[in-house]
């Protein structure tokens, strides 16, 4: 049904399905279309499972889907820190603190309909400047956020010879 209505629009479609070549590294403008041989880019259409976060890195803007139904938004750090200005609907509860954090920051876009996701979407293509602060806003937002992994590497074994200490003692009073 997606891949009619992109063809019925007039733009070029290509289909992660029937490209092999693109899990081999080969970028997808350097494959023919399947539709008419305009100029532009093909919009890809997605038609497979588990591969979505490989392609976040292509996408200047990005909507992440679930969040304009009652099932709950997909992950949206993922698409932030590739590098796309992200929008998501009202529906997020399943990822509460990151919209609060992006949205803090000025890093996500939180749309109440399909016709306000239209819209900005619209004001993000045309406005280069203001998709690129969301870009950069929620990048930094996310990088702040990390290196919890080694604070927690840090913080046990900093805590190895305190725990040493307690087992040597339970051992000799048994």
């Amino acid at each position: 049904e997606v891949a009619t209505i992109i063809r019925t629009d007039g733009y070029s479609l290509l289909r992660r399905s029937q490209t092999p070549s693109m899990s081999h590294g080969v970028h997808p403008r350097g494959t023919a279309a399947t539709s008419n041989a305009d100029t532009s880019p093909p919009v890809i259409l997605l038609d497979t499972l588990g591969e979505l976060s490989a392609c976040w890195g292509l996408a200047e803007i990005a909507f992440v889907g679930g969040s304009l139904s009652t099932r709950g938004g997909q992950n949206m750090l993922e698409p932030c820190a590739a590098g796309a200005a992200v929008v998501v609907g009202p529906n997020t509860w399943n990822f509460r603190h990151a919209v609060e954090l992006l949205t803090g920051a000025g890093g996500l876009a939180v749309v109440p309909s399909a016709d306000e996701l239209a819209a900005t979407i619209r004001r993000l293509l045309t406005d280069s400047l203001a998709a690129e602060r969301m870009r950069h806003a929620s990048r930094e937002a996310i990088q702040l956020q990390q290196g919890a992994t080694g604070l927690t590497v840090e913080l046990l074994v900093s805590s190895l010879p305190t725990l040493l200490d307690c087992t040597e003692g339970q051992r000799a009073a048994a």
